[in-house]
Formats: C-alpha cells, structure tokens, sequence
C-alpha cells in the first residue's frame, strides 16, 4: 500500500502540473547585509494557520552562508496569543550555534561539532515535531535528535508559520540569518505529507503553491534561486584608460583586461581585480587582438602584420617583445581560437577597408602567418561566432557580409552553420536558415558548445539599432532549431566601438557575458543551463480555480487506490507480461516463434553486453552519451532495481566524484543531471524523477529497459508465468553479455558481480523444473556466458548434446571449455569427457 500512496501522490503533483523537481530550486533570504525593509521572509500559512490539535511535523533544508550579520531567525512558529517558537542560529558563536527557543526558555542548543556533515554552504535537513498532548517536542537537524517536554505547549490552538522576517503583528522579528531554503514539507505524526512547497516555480508576485492541497505561501523580498537561471544578474561595471582588449582564460575562471599600462584579472566567483604592471609591450591594435591560450598559460598578443606573437607571462609578468606598433586593422571583429591539435593560433573573416573577408589565417608563436580563402565554402563575413566542437572540429555561425566580400554588393546577415577541420581546414555546411521575418540577428564572436545535446549556445542582437540588446539564443547543431531566452542586456552597438562575449564558468556553472563600448566594460552572469520563462513562472491565472478539480480528482484516485491495493499482485504479474509484449511486433504477439523476437529498438535503455540508449524515433543515440553520464544513468538504473527505491545525491557523489570537494562534486552532479534529463527526453515514457530525495529512472510501458525485463522475470523464477518464446527471448537478452562491460569502476565490479550471481542461482534453480533439452541447453549456454567455468552448466550442455546424438559438437564444447579452464587457472580441468556427461542432474544443479 505503500507503494500505491507514493503513486497517488505523483499523480497528484503531475495533475496539479506544478512539478517542481529541479536541483536549482530554493530561496535565498536577504539578510544583515540589507536594511531590514529589505530582508527576506517566508510565510507558508498567510491565508489560514494550522489547527495543532494533533502533532505535526514541519521538515525543511537549510544551506548557511557567511555574510555581514551570522546571527537571525530561521523558522518561527506562533500563535496569536503568547506561543512564541523560535528556531535561531548565530553562525559563528562559539558555545552555541542553534538553539530552539520557547517563549522565553531555551530547550535544546547544537553547536556546529554536534551535527553531522554540517558546515557553512551545505544543505542541512531540519526537522521539528510538536505533540501538543503530551507537550513533546523533538528537533533533530541531520539526523542529531533533541526531545523534551514543554509546558508552554498548549493543548488545541492555531500556529502560523514564518521563515526568516516576521511580521505576525504579536511576534515582530527583523533578525534573518544568512541562509536559503528549499524543501518545506508538513507532515502528520505518522509521516504522511500534508503540504510541500519546494520553493522552486513562483509567481510573478512571489507566492508559492504546496503541492499536495495548493495552498499557498508568501513570499516578501525573495531571491529565487531558481530565478539565477532566468534573469541575468549585473556583476560589475569597469573603467579603464586605453582598453587594448578582453580575453578569458579557458575555464572561465578570469577575464582579463589588457590597457597600456596592465593586465587586469577578475575573478568571476570572488570579483576581486588583481593589477598585473607588465614589461615588454603587447601590440597596440584596435581590434581587440587577444587570446588566451591554455595549452601554454600565455596570453598571446597578435597583428596580422607581424611575423610574431608577444606572449604574456604571468610569472614575470613580461611581454616577450617590445615594439607596440599596430597597422590599422583589416580584420574587425574576427573570429579566433587555439588549435586543440597543435596550440596554433586560428582566425576567420573579418572586415575592414569596406571589404569582408573570408580568410581562414594560421600561425605558430614564431612562424608566418598561412593564409586559405575559404570563399568556395564560406561568404565573407564578419561578426561571426566560433566555438571548439571537438579536438577535430570547430564552428562558424552566421555573421555579416555579402557573397562577393564587397561592401557595396548586397551586404546581408548569414544564418547558417559550418564546421571546419583542425587538420585540413574542410569546410561542412551543416545548415542554413531563412532571415527572420521581423527582427535580423547576429551573433557575439563565441559560442558554448554543448555535445551532450548537440547544441550551442551564444548572444544574439539586432545589429540594426545602436540602443540593442543582447539575449541569449541556443541552436541546435544537426539541424536548425533556436530558443531564445527571456532576459536581455543593454547593449549599444557601432561595430568599430562595441564588442560581446560569452564565457562559462565551469566550476560555478555560470554564464559570464562582457560588453564593451569604447573603454567601458559591463559584466553580467547567469546560472547554467539556462531555463525558459515557463520553466520558472507559474501564471496565478486560474490556480484557484483548480481546487474543485483537484478535490475530484483526489476522491478518484483514492478510490483508484484502493482497487489497485486488491489487485496489486495481478498488476505485477500483468505489467511482467507488458514489458515483454512491448518488444514484441504487434503481428507477433499471438504467434511466435523465438527466431524473429527482436530487441526493442525504439525508446530503449539497454545495459547486457554494453550500454546503449535508443531514442523513440529508433535512433541510436549512445554516442551523445559520455562516459560520465552512462555511469550515471547505469548507477541510477542498477539501485533504482536493486532496492526499489533508487539512490541518493550524496551516495551518487561518493561513486562518481570521490576525489572532488563536496560543493565541486555536487556542482558537477546538478550538471550532469540537467544533461541526462535532456537526453532522456529522446525516449518515450522514461522520466528521471527524485522521489524523496532519492534518484530513480521512471520507465513506462512504451519503453524498454533490459535489466528491468530481466530482473522481472528472474523474480518470478523457477515458475514463471511465461510462454516458451518469451523464456527464449529473455535468455536472448541475458545472452549478450554482462552489464555494462564498458564501465570499468570499481562500483560497477561490485553491482555487476551481483548481478551475475543472481543469474547464476536463478537460472539453476529453473533449469531443475525443467524437461525440455533445447530449453535446457539454452539454460547452460546462457550461465556459461556469465561464469565460463561453471561446471555444472558444461556438464549439462554437453550431456543433453551427446543424448541428442550431436556426439561432436558435445567433444568440440567439452575441449573449448578445457582449453579455458586451463588458460584461466593453470591447470588441467579435473573430469574426463565420460566424466562430464555421466553427470547426473541432481549432480549438476
């Protein structure tokens, strides 16, 4: 019954079509750094307190953070006469860092040793529960129980509940600690859940809906952390004298500022500006002739009428040559990148001197430049966008110029998509669009390449106006398919003063864009992946009225409930027989035979022999996953079967990023969620979903997975409810192999032996209810596939060949199996021939 409640409440969330599953989500509340009109505050009860006639449980998380004041109200809980519960933190007290006070006595205080894998930036689990009867109350924070008893408990009266800022008119608190919330649940004493607000989709007005009744909570102040994927936030704005240029370093990390006199280096997470005073001198060019080259650590300073390259060293803080001297330039707003194969500088196009051009340039530090007109395959055009796809291949979108790379003949925005090799310089049209219809486009001179998705991301703008605006756009890469995002940055465009680009920060998982108007720079960020509008906002329009709605719906699926509960063991043995017939072509499912069963091929997830995915369109789409992302998704798999639970975060982090730093390894794990997410849309019917903090992957009837299929039946063994084609084809599928040869991990040696060793007994056990040779035959073969030195399945195998009167093929499978015996161990197999098929069944299994 258990099981049928956690469906019901899923089905409650997906009705109510409020599904906030999203490791981005939470608040962050405004603290002492603000004035207190500005302070953040959080009331889930502003239509109508909760009656605390019986005991109730309030759970939420909670991540601290240093800031301006440590000390503040995280929860308080009060009536409207004198109950007054306060749960308070002062972050860098000594003696004490939390204590739950009750009007005026304190009950229980922690101290940051007492709490396990507590600290400042980590999520810690709060749970508190009131019995108003026996005036009990319990706190535990990550598993650290308190218990007590207090008097001030009354026995039947009405609470409100206020994160952070109180403004309840008896309980005034301006006080907020330094923190984010997410998670807020309220359960009854048995651990049902009554209400959820995961604090993730808001409206516009800042409310909240709980999931299970739509009740709503306040918010005032808020910074949605789930907002940092939508809105751009400005990070600074800088002067400077004589700008030469602006590069970033490769991973993001730094921007560099280049003038006259210095290199300047920001740092993105921390801001802070070190001033670099250099020797030597970079080239004075006005059209921003930096890069940054990570194979060397160097910036490199360039003109396209020199033979050299002056190059940066941070060490010395020197430039390798002296002269300063810049022609003016015939190459505006070019295109650049480092060569991944040979650390060569690369550029493309360009314009100057009323001519676009369509030049592909190459140098080494020291050599000449090589010049290759890609005219045949690629218009001249300036004001492109590049980025790196592979160590083979790079990208050139779009641009402005004309056919001919005369100014004056039919200049005109591209909308299309090239690949160029590293190694011969190949040019590939992948696709090219139609001009909008209403507003034209270019791109900023970088792009972000995502190969998990196969698309990239870049700045768009209309280069028609000089009051224009940045937005951020993503392009699909096979095939033309562009989203662009909601927000936008000011962006004042004359082409000789202004330039825009984008980095990304791989570590904080942000998106940094700079814009430059003559010596004025401005830098924003915005938390990566990006979401849409609909993603974040919930339009009030309507919610109220879903109630009715939801209330039928609830009656319907109680009693749906209570149906599924009297038929539950039916279901599973009718969802075995499903999963099976899915694979099956519709005009075979009556007759069969097991010669023409086939492995499903659409909206697949198949784990025997070697990992492999399949989209709902039949596409095998097992290359867009890296080796990270298989592992994820076997590990959620794998314990999602094993347990029928699935897996934690932390346990996630702890296999796959064991050497990491925790807010490292949780970043990596947030991003690789996203992307799997994204891929597991290819397939129909499959759903990651974290179901109480734990990670499984969802797979309904119009999809397939192997390992569920064969962990199915092995649960039905040795009688299964099967028909002799559909035992074939689940040997079929144990017959490829073991799963996930491919992932070599030291966890995935422990789950997959395991595994084996279920197979193994499984099959043993079957084989004895058996009478029927080729099924038995099947039986060894398939043991064998897994532990091919399995005594028992040799002995069966070769008895039932030589009955058969198959006498040679019996000896050839004998020898083969004591060639390996002796390859393996050392040496010779102990039975003879005669030995081996005198074998008797009981003898055998």
């Amino acid at each position: 019954m258990k099981t049928i409640y956690c469906l019901f409440i899923f089905l409650v969330f997906f009705i109510q079509g409020f599904g906030q599953d999203n490791e981005y989500r939470g608040l962050y509340f405004s603290s002492h750094e603000v004035n207190q009109d500005l302070r953040t505050s959080l009331n889930i009860t502003p239509e109508k307190p909760i009656s605390l006639k019986k005991p109730f449980i309030l759970e939420f998380e909670a991540s601290f953070r240093d800031g301006d004041g440590y000390y503040g109200n995280i929860v308080k809980i009060a009536d409207d006469e004198d109950l007054n519960i306060d749960l308070v933190t002062h972050l860098h007290q000594d003696n004490s860092n939390f204590w739950l006070v009750v009007n005026d006595g304190i009950l229980f205080q922690y101290q940051w040793k007492d709490i396990p894998n507590s600290g400042l930036f980590k999520w810690l689990k709060f749970k508190l529960e009131i019995h108003p009867e026996s005036k009990q109350i319990t706190l535990s924070i990550n598993g650290k129980k308190m218990q007590t008893t207090s008097d001030h408990i009354p026995d039947n009266t009405d609470i409100n509940i206020v994160f952070g800022k109180s403004n309840l008119v008896k309980h005034l608190t301006t006080d907020v600690c330094p923190m984010s919330l997410r998670n807020v649940m309220i359960k009854n004493h048995k651990g049902d859940v009554l209400s959820s607000w995961p604090l993730g989709k808001h409206t516009r007005t800042n409310k909240v809906f709980d999931l299970i009744g739509n009740k709503v909570a306040e918010a005032q102040n808020p910074k949605w952390l789930l907002d940092q994927h939508l809105y751009w936030q400005n990070e600074e704005e800088l002067s400077f004298n004589n700008l030469l240029g602006t590069v970033a370093s490769a991973d993001g990390k730094f921007i560099y500022f280049v003038d006259k006199k210095a290199v300047y280096r920001y740092y993105t997470v921390s801001k802070e500006i070190d001033t670099l005073h250099y020797k030597g001198s970079p080239f004075e060019c006005q059209a921003n002739t930096f890069i940054y080259n990570p194979f060397k650590n160097e910036i490199w300073s360039y003109t396209f009428d020199h033979g050299e390259i002056s190059t940066f060293d941070f060490e010395t803080l020197t430039w390798s040559l002296q002269t300063s001297e810049c022609l003016e330039t015939s190459f505006w707003h070019h295109n650049k990148m480092i060569s991944p194969l040979d650390s060569t500088l690369i550029t493309f196009g360009g314009y100057g001197h009323y001519t676009y051009k369509s030049l592909l340039k190459s140098k080494s530090r020291s050599a000449a430049w090589n010049d290759y007109d890609l005219k045949d395959e690629l218009s001249p055009r300036y004001l492109s966008s590049s980025g790196i796809l592979n160590k083979d291949q790079f990208l050139i979108f779009g641009g402005y110029g004309s056919r001919t790379g005369d100014q004056m003949v039919n200049s005109h925005n591209f909308y299309d998509l090239h690949a160029v090799n590293f190694d011969d310089y190949r040019v590939t049209k992948i696709w090219s669009n139609q001009a909008p219809e209403n507003t034209p486009y270019l791109p900023v001179n970088k792009m972000i390449v995502d190969t998990v998705t196969n698309a990239f991301y870049t700045l768009v703008f209309d280069n028609s106006k000089f009051d224009s605006s940045l937005r951020l756009a993503r392009f699909g890469i096979n095939e033309f398919d562009k989203t662009v995002y909601h927000d936008s940055i000011s962006f004042k465009f004359i082409d000789t003063k202004s330039f825009a680009s984008i980095f990304l920060n791989n570590d904080s998982n942000k998106l940094y864009t700079v814009t430059q108007f003559n010596n004025q720079i401005n830098l924003n960020s915005l938390s990566y992946p990006p979401l849409k509008e609909t993603d974040v906002i919930i339009e009030e329009k309507g919610i109220n009225g879903l109630n009715g709605i939801i209330i039928k719906v609830l009656i319907a699926l109680g009693l749906l409930s209570l149906l599924l509960g009297l038929f539950l063991y039916f279901l599973k043995r009718k969802r075995l027989k499903t999963s099976i017939s899915t694979i099956l072509p519709q005009e075979a499912k009556n007759n069969v035979s097991h010669e023409t069963l086939k492995t499903q091929k659409h909206s697949s997830i198949l784990l025997f022999g070697g990992f492999q995915v399949y989209a709902h369109s039949g596409e095998d789409i097992t290359a867009s996953f890296p080796p990270k992302l298989r592992q994820l998704l076997a590990l959620i798999l794998l314990f999602d079967v094993k347990n029928n639970r699935g897996i934690r975060s932390k346990k996630i982090i702890s296999l796959l990023w064991p050497d990491k730093h925790e807010s490292s390894a949780r970043n990596n794990l947030n991003v690789n969620i996203s992307k799997l997410r994204l891929l597991l849309e290819n397939l129909k019917d499959v759903e990651l979903v974290n179901d109480n903090t734990y990670w499984k992957i969802n797979i309904g009837e119009e999809a397939f997975c192997d390992h569920i299929f064969s962990q199915e039946v092995l649960s039905s063994l040795p009688y299964p409810d099967l028909s002799r084609d559909h035992i074939h084809l689940f040997l079929n599928t144990l017959n490829s192999g073991e799963v996930c040869p491919d992932i070599q991990e030291g966890w995935m040696e422990s789950l997959r032996a395991e595994i084996t060793n279920t197979i193994i007994d499984k099959l043993q056990t079957y084989a004895k209810t058996q009478d029927t040779p080729h099924i038995l035959i099947r039986i060894s073969e398939t043991i064998l596939k897994f532990d091919n030195l399995n005594e028992e399945a040799i002995s069966m195998k070769c008895r039932l060949l030589h009955s058969a009167g198959k006498k040679g093929l019996a000896r050839k499978c004998y020898q083969e199996f004591c060639d390996n015996y002796k390859e393996i161990l050392g040496t010779k197999f102990h039975l003879s021939f005669d030995e081996t098929i005198a074998m008797s069944m009981h003898e055998t299994f």
